[in-house]
């Protein structure tokens, strides 16, 4: 919070005093730091409403849940009771209004960013919480990565999020060890999806549009050849409402990807719901898989010709632009001057006769004082 603990509270308190709330009261909202769900109350309801049809991109009723269900403040242990109890909501709004960031700490590398829906539930739910109270922007979202305790450090949401998709959402390991736990798995490939996409709506930086592109790759296209879409078939709700969330994704503006991927996304949804049709199926995610095949049926219309190409006069060809760089060209090898070849064919024979010479004196030498012998 800024400033001091003391001063932040008091902040509190006063805000709320202009609400009309009792003094001592006041007082107590703004010593309060913790705060969950109301006794007999569990969860945030944000994984089941990031599901729903009507969902908006930065759905500020995401955060406005979010105080909701977690405003009851507890001192002691004890749920604090109030005269007005909606007065909590606001409580916890102006303590999020008041703060930078939000630290969620991680001691087992079994449960992750992206392995179940209280990570974004939870953290990613304060920092909606804290926009839909008035803070122009989020909270900056950190993780405490405690699993080495000779390696503790701390690192961004955004980061923790984008390695745990490389490491583990993506990597061929982790997906053929999926494909090895047969139908089962599938529901683990659509947990990661749909989990992804729970960023994606509670903490839109957290989740980048390639993420989104690398999943339907890997899960459509099979980027890896590990016979991915064959698998996830076998479990075609599963599959379909994986595809889903990409459809989410793309129709609220996260993700914008080529006429091809929409295409091709469209037409794998639709195969899959007809063949096992969704019990929840989402009307705007069946409205834009039927928009997307009249698109791809009027493409071709609107590229044909409705009547015969007038025959115009030929156009001059342009000029191509200048070609620059280095053009390289055969070169012949040099011809040694005839002078020169004459030259050391002159020297070749002087080196001869001279040779030719010393023999003839070594032998002339040799004769000269061999001894003499006389016959018997």
């Amino acid at each position: 919070p800024e400033g001091g603990v003391a001063t932040h509270s008091a902040t509190v308190a006063a805000e709320l005093r202009r609400q009309g709330l009792p003094a001592a009261e006041a007082q107590a909202l703004g010593r309060a730091r913790v705060f969950g769900n109301a006794t007999g109350d569990y969860g945030t309801g944000i994984a089941e409403a990031a599901q729903a049809d009507g969902l908006k991109a930065g759905d500020a009723r995401l955060g406005q849940l979010f105080l909701h269900r977690m405003s009851q403040p507890y001192v002691n242990g004890e749920p604090l009771k109030l005269s007005r109890p909606a007065v909590a909501a606001q409580a916890l709004g102006a303590h999020l209004r008041r703060s930078d960031a939000a630290l969620m700490s991680r001691s087992s590398h079994l449960y992750s960013m992206l392995s179940s829906d209280d990570p974004f539930q939870y953290l990613g739910g304060l920092s909606a919480a804290a926009r839909a109270a008035g803070r122009r922007q989020g909270l900056a979202l950190h993780v405490s990565q405690l699993q080495d305790a000779t390696e503790t450090h701390t690192e961004s949401a955004t980061r923790g999020i984008a390695l745990e998709m490389q490491t583990r959402y993506l990597h061929p390991g982790w997906l053929k060890a999926q494909q090895a736990e047969g139908w089962a798995g599938t529901l683990q490939v659509l947990k990661a999806v749909q989990y992804t996409f729970g960023w994606q709506a509670i903490a839109p930086e957290t989740v980048r549009p390639d993420h989104w592109q690398s999943l339907f790759d890997n899960l459509v296209r099979d980027k890896q050849n590990l016979g991915l879409p064959q698998w996830l078939q076998q479990n075609k709700q599963a599959y379909a409402q994986a595809l889903e969330r990409m459809i989410q994704a793309q129709r609220l503006g996260y993700w914008k990807p080529d006429a091809a991927t929409r295409e091709q996304l469209a037409a794998t949804y639709r195969t899959l719901t007809r063949a096992a049709p969704l019990h929840q199926e989402l009307a705007g995610v069946r409205q834009w898989a039927a928009d997307q095949t009249l698109a791809a049926v009027r493409e071709p219309a609107r590229t044909t010709p409705q009547a015969a190409p007038q025959v115009t006069a030929p156009t001059a060809p342009t000029e191509p632009p200048p070609t620059r760089g280095l053009l390289l060209q055969r070169q012949q090898p040099p011809q040694r001057p005839a002078t020169a070849l004459a030259d050391r064919l002159s020297q070749a024979l002087a080196w001869v006769a001279m040779a030719l010479l010393m023999s003839l004196g070594a032998a002339w030498q040799h004769r000269r004082h061999r001894p003499a012998f006389t016959a018997l």
